[in-house]
Order: C-alpha cells, then structure tokens, then sequence
C-alpha cells in the first residue's frame, strides 16, 4: 500500500518502496461456515464462554414486569413460566451470538394465516413459543416504509423444519411463511447495510471478530506445552564419543551403555558414571519473558472478546490488575446496555400480547419492564442503605411531606427492604383520615402544597400519639358559641407553619368558622 500524502524520506528510505510498512494490504479473511462455528462452540471453552456469558449474565436475575392488575403487580408471570419465555430467550441471545441470528417464534391465535400480521384486536392466546436459529429460516422480501419500525428488515420469513411422515416413516423438510409480528428477533454481530444481504439479513458471529486473537493465544499454549515436555534435557558426555560412533560396534555399543545408566537410575535411583571419562547433567530451557507474552496475547484477546479477564480466563493473568474492578465495570454497562436492546423490548411486546389476548390478564395502564440488580449488596452494604434511608425518612416526616404509615408501606410493602418510595395517590385520603374516616377540610383558597403539608403534619401528630383523633374531643364551636356536640374533624388556624395548632369542630360549627374566616370575623 503506497501513501502519496504521507512524509517520505530518500535517504532511510522511510515511506518510500524500501519501507516494508508501505507493503501492508487489507485482505478479506475467511467467513467462518456454520460447522466451523459448531466445531468452536463444542471443542473451544473460549468461544463457548464469549457465546454464552453474556446471555447467561443478562437472565440471571431475571426482569420485573409490572402493570396494574386484579391479579397484583405482576401478572404475567404464571403465563411466562407456562411459555418458557425466558430460557428460550436465553438460548436465541446464544444462538444468535453463535450463528449471526436466531429467533422466537410466538404462536398467537388471532384468526389469522401465520404470514399475515398480528390482529392485536382479536387475539385469543398465545399457545407457544419455540427457537429456531438464522439456517432454518430464509429472509423474505424487505420492508420499505420509512415509517416502519421493521423498515430494512424482512416482512416475512421462510421457516423451514422437519416433517415426520407416520404412514411412510420419512421425513422432508416443510417450509411455512411468518410474519415478522410473530417473531422475536435476535442478531449477533450488526453488519453494514452492503454486507447483510451476503448474510441472508442477519449478522455476524461473534467468534468471527476474535477467531484470529483467538488462534494466537491458542498457539501460544501450545507451545507452552512443548515447552513444559522438553524444559529438561538430560546431557551424556563421554571421553571418545566420536571415534566409538565410528567404531564397526561403536553405535550398538553406545545403545548398551544409555540403557545400563537409564536402567541403573530407575532401579537405584542413581547414576553410574565412569569417573575419568563421563559427566551427566540436565539442562532447562530458558523461558523468561513468556508469562509477560502469554498476558499481552490474552489481554488483546479479552479486548477483542469485549469481556473482562475474570470471566474470560476465571482469574486475572498475573502481570495485570489484580481485580480487574475497571473491567468488571465496563462489563456490568455491557450487560445492563443488551438487556435494554436485546431482552426488554421482547419481553414488553410477549406482555402485550398476553394483555390483548381474550384468555390472557386484564391490565390497565402501561406495562414496564424493569431489568432486576446484577449484583446483590453486601450485609454491611444493605446495612448502611438502610441507616442511609432511615435518616432520609426522618427528615421526610418531620418536614410533613410523608407520615409514618406512608414510609412503613414504601419501605416495606414488598417481603424485604426495598429503597424505593412508592405513594398512591388514590389512598392519600385514608391515610389522612382519623379512625371514623371523617374528612380533614381545609380552606380550598389557600396553597394546596401547605394544606397537603398541614394534612400530613396532623397525621403525623396522631399517629404518634401527640393529638388525639378528632372524634376523642368535643366541638369547640366557634367565637361567642360553646358547641357541646362531637367533634369529627379538624378545623385549621390559617397558620400553616405551624399546622398542629387545629381545632376540634362539628360538621355544622365548620361550617359557620368557614363563613366566619370568608368575611374576616376569624
């Protein structure tokens, strides 16, 4: 390769035809064929971990999906299990890692041909799901509408499978037509636009990008153990040698007198030598420098593998960081970056389905998705979360924006700890009601973020056991008038920093300090 930008010098002749490094060509390197890749995944524990570690990572701890239902918050679970959604899921990431592609095939009754689109006002169940790899499937024609989510993705594909033929005890391959509506789709490696028509639409193996690092550090432990079985070599020497091996008997001789020494060292575990003329030593192979090779070779291979050292090798290469926290890191992003591309948009589309199907879970609102913790806190980090979030909640009740019970139902509505706070609204009022479910009122005209405030502070105050329920006490009625009635609420003092400054009343005493307020008289 020949720059004509580039600096030239006549004299080194650097840049110039004398320059091996103008000499480099970029060549096409062999696509690796489905049986090759096969033979990698079965017989390589590298290639298997790169296909298989990251999927595995990603289902680990599973996903939430959540939407408000009469059957609870997670509704979808028992039809998830009924499907296997999530180990298929599983195995098409692997699939599609290894081969360039894979997908799930939903079976969604819906009254229509399966190369049809989903009618998702009509679907009645989904029976199955199954996996199929990019081979058994042939792309069809290409989506051309811009405003496609599917545009420069097939419409349909060709899915082939085997056929078993009871009367003829045959078998022949069937081909059927699907619809992408009824696929979930995975790819491997995504190719340039001019590349993926070679590939049938589908990507790359993941091993094809590392075969080549690959085979370097594959020949470097090969060689390391050569090196092992020859690291020591024994050395004879004796007095005439070369005339002996010249001799008529000289060589039969020199047989004779390896195998008495070899005989007398595995009998006696000694060494008979000739003291004037022969000398015996072992001598081992030098082989500084080829750990520090070894790691460089492994560390490119881990950065073509895009994984951290730790998982790839199962312990950091000596030489290296010691934990390797920095690429445990970047990996902890990569699996939290494929669950969002990869799992969650499929597991929430499988979800809507289930929620438009007649047999499936009434839901109301929207359905999320949520990828649950890769990694689970220690106790003495647990314990800190929770010293952290007590004194947060602290704060929270003392300033009025939250009452005991909305803290003990956020903190712990779930069976454990949880850091998450959760208000519902439409319970705010019975959170905000004494025991009779008397309503609290408050002057509608003044600014709702001091009555909410004010509201919660009383509730506050009572929970505690600092201000009696209100339908405890008697009506304090109103200037010029003592009320010897219940009291079933509070009535405010228009002083909202200081909201437990309330007055016990009847419903028909509030009323009249309501008018009594309007016109300035309280």
């Amino acid at each position: 390769m020949e720059y004509f930008d580039s600096l030239r010098n006549l004299l080194s002749g650097f840049g110039g035809p004398r320059d091996r490094t103008t000499q480099n060509v970029v060549e096409q390197p062999a696509v690796l064929s489905s049986p090759e890749l096969e033979i990698l995944y079965r017989n390589n524990h590298y290639s298997a971990r790169i296909v298989e570690l990251l999927p595995d990572e990603s289902t680990r701890r599973g996903f939430t999906t959540t939407a408000m239902s009469d059957a609870g918050s997670s509704p979808f679970q028992g039809d998830f299990q009924r499907l296997g959604l999530m180990p298929k899921l599983n195995q098409a990431d692997k699939w599609a890692r290894l081969y360039g592609g894979a997908a799930v095939i939903l079976g969604i009754d819906d009254g229509r041909d399966p190369s049809e689109p989903v009618d998702m006002d009509n679907i009645r169940c989904l029976e199955f799901a199954y996996v199929i790899d990019r081979w058994s499937v042939v792309s069809g024609p290409l989506e051309g509408d811009p405003s496609s989510p599917n545009f420069g993705y097939p419409q349909t594909y060709e899915v082939q499978y085997a056929a078993y033929s009871l009367e003829n005890d045959s078998q022949s391959i069937v081909g059927m037509k699907v619809h992408s509506s009824r696929m979930l789709r995975f790819e491997g490696v995504t190719l340039p636009p001019s590349l993926r028509s070679d590939q049938d639409y589908w990507g790359d193996s993941v091993l094809q990008r590392v075969f080549e690092s690959m085979c370097n550090l594959g020949m470097i432990e090969k060689a390391m153990g050569n090196i092992v079985q020859t690291f020591n070599q024994a050395v004879f020497r004796m007095r005439g040698l070369r005339q002996l091996a010249k001799a008529k008997n000289g060589s039969a001789e020199l047989i004779t007198r390896f195998e008495a020494a070899n005989i007398g060292q595995s009998m006696l575990n000694v060494f008979l030598l000739d003291a004037e003329g022969e000398s015996y030593e072992k001598q081992s192979t030098n082989v500084a420098g080829l750990d520090g090779l070894y790691d460089r070779v492994a560390q490119s291979f881990g950065s073509a593998a895009g994984m951290p050292l730790t998982l790839l090798f199962g312990t950091p290469p000596a030489g290296l960081s010691t934990d390797d926290s920095a690429g445990a890191r970047n990996w902890l992003n990569t699996v939290r970056a494929h669950q969002e591309l990869a799992y969650i948009p499929n597991i929430q589309y499988v979800a809507e389905i289930l929620a438009k199907s007649k047999d499936g879970p009434k839901v109301s609102g929207d359905i999320l998705v949520v990828a649950n913790p890769l990694q689970e806190p220690t106790e003495e980090e647990r314990a800190k979360t929770m010293r952290t979030m007590a004194e947060f909640a602290a704060i929270l009740i003392d300033r009025g924006v939250l009452s005991p019970t909305e803290v003990r139902t956020s903190f712990f509505a779930s069976a454990g700890f949880t850091t998450d706070i959760i208000i519902n609204e439409s319970k705010q009022t019975s959170l905000i009601q004494p025991q009779d479910e008397a309503e609290l009122i408050f002057d509608q005209n003044s600014d709702p973020k001091n009555v909410r405030a004010a509201r919660r502070r009383i509730q506050t105050l009572i929970e505690s056991g600092k201000l009696d329920p209100p339908e405890k006490r008697k009506c304090a009625g109103y200037p010029g008038y003592k009320c010897k009635s219940k009291a079933s609420q509070y009535d405010h003092t228009s002083d909202y920093d200081e909201p437990e400054k309330v007055v016990p009343v009847c419903a028909s005493c509030h009323n009249v300090r309501t008018n009594m307020r309007e016109k300035g008289d309280l």
